[in-house]
Parts: structure tokens; C-alpha cells; sequence
């Protein structure tokens, strides 16, 4: 019995642990990058001017394919990164 329990717990660490490691879309985002958008329902964001102009982008871009990863840093390099559209 107490190795279930034991189990049961590491199992519910393990959880908690995966999901907070995925960060979460801050809505705030969408006013500081004029440019980035939320597909709600592939639960990802791209960035709208490499999807307009997916022709002269990188299309193995992060944001070009979509990206689950929520992270500001992404947010910035890529910002850094644009081409003049």
C-alpha cells in the first residue's frame, strides 16, 4: 500500500513539474509585439508578418510554424531578428 502511495505522489510531482515548465501566454503580449498572435485553438503563437510573407522568411521559423513555447525571451530575440516588412 505505501509503495502505491509513494508511487501516486511521484507520479503527481512529475505532473506538476512537466506543466510548469510550459509557460503561459501572457494576453499583455499582444500590445508589446504589435506583431505576434495567438492561435487559440492550436494553442500556439506566431508572428503575422512572417505568416503574411512567409515567401521571404525563414519557414522553419518558430513563429512562421507556430510555437507552443511561451516565452518573452523568444519574443525579444525574435523582435531583434525581423526583417524590415
Amino acid at each position: 500500500m505505501r509503495k502505491v502511495l509513494s508511487a501516486k505522489v511521484t507520479i503527481t510531482i512529475s505532473s506538476m513539474m512537466q506543466r510548469n515548465e510550459k509557460e503561459i501566454f501572457q494576453m499583455s503580449w499582444l500590445t508589446e509585439f504589435p506583431w505576434l498572435a495567438l492561435d487559440a485553438d492550436l494553442g500556439v503563437m506566431k508572428c503575422k508578418l512572417y505568416c503574411k510573407w512567409a515567401n521571404v522568411c525563414d519557414p522553419k521559423n518558430p513563429l512562421v510554424i507556430g510555437s507552443d513555447k511561451f516565452r518573452k525571451d523568444l519574443l525579444y530575440t525574435h523582435a531583434k531578428i525581423m526583417l524590415p516588412v
